[in-house]
């Protein structure tokens, strides 16, 4: 794989749930991450924050050449991970999600990334989108009924946690700090607030559906105006890994021509 790629990895939970394996993540653990794992209330939650870590570690040790049970990692001021320690200099980013049934974990050299799955299988939360998205985007989401309604949403909202991820703030930042507007079929623009702190750099969008029951979005740095490649795996940590191939949900996510041009907020 080229250096320039980004990985994409999704790991359905369904499929993990071989006592073998679930032993084996446990053992990965560090000291922290076991009392975390053992704190949680539900075996749902136990079970998800397991694979999740299990996944990050596995994926990011053989890149690295590291055994994974050794691998640091730090948090940023807002609470996005990174590698610590002797991997801190690597100059390799990822960025974990989950949801329900499905995680997610985007890996890239020399570039901030960001990526974002949610479960399409509950109600979106519209609420939200009326108080705190921008007003092109509430206005688009109130002419669509029904499926369309919800597809929308979930499209709009893991593009914006994707972008927020790879600023390293989350939910810390406004969540009309920028703007996603459908032009034509399979083609979606965007704005960003221009501001004396505004983001100034380049990024690529892709959203995708891993399953019929998700929506996700991905977030990459670029630099350049051509995006980098993408590789798609699902993969079944200390198990197996199979190549899939990429089928975005929208063909086109580009920035605005006019940087200016901003549609305001709701």
């Amino acid at each position: 794989m080229m250096v320039e790629d980004i990985q994409v990895w999704l790991t359905p939970l369904a499929r993990c749930h071989d006592p073998f394996l679930l032993e084996a993540y446990a053992a990965l653990l560090s000291g922290e991450e076991r009392v975390r794992w053992r704190a949680f209330v539900f075996e749902r939650d136990r079970h998800a924050y397991l694979v999740t870590r299990a996944l990050a570690r596995t994926v990011l040790g053989e890149r690295l050449g590291v055994d994974p049970a050794r691998l640091d990692f730090q948090r940023g001021p807002y609470g996005k991970p990174s590698l610590g320690g002797s991997a801190a200099g690597a100059g390799l980013s990822f960025n974990l999600s989950h949801t329900d049934g499905m995680v997610v974990l985007s890996v890239a050299a020399g570039r901030e990334l960001g990526v974002d799955v949610e479960s399409v299988m509950r109600p979106p939360a519209l609420d939200i989108a009326w108080d705190n998205f921008s007003s092109e985007e509430a206005r688009e989401l109130s002419a669509l009924e029904g499926s369309a309604r919800a597809d929308h949403f979930w499209m709009l909202w893991t593009l914006k946690e994707a972008y927020l991820k790879a600023l390293g703030c989350g939910l810390n930042a406004p969540l009309d700090c920028i703007s996603f507007s459908a032009r034509s079929p399979g083609e979606i623009v965007y704005a960003r607030q221009r501001s004396g702190d505004a983001d100034a750099r380049r990024w690529h969008f892709w959203h995708w559906a891993p399953s019929a029951s998700h929506a996700a979005s991905l977030c990459v740095e670029s630099t350049a105006a051509a995006p980098p490649g993408l590789i798609l795996r699902e993969a079944l940590p200390l198990a197996r890994a199979v190549q899939l191939p990429f089928a975005p949900a929208v063909q086109s996510i580009r920035e605005r021509a006019s940087s200016l041009a901003w549609p305001g907020a709701g």
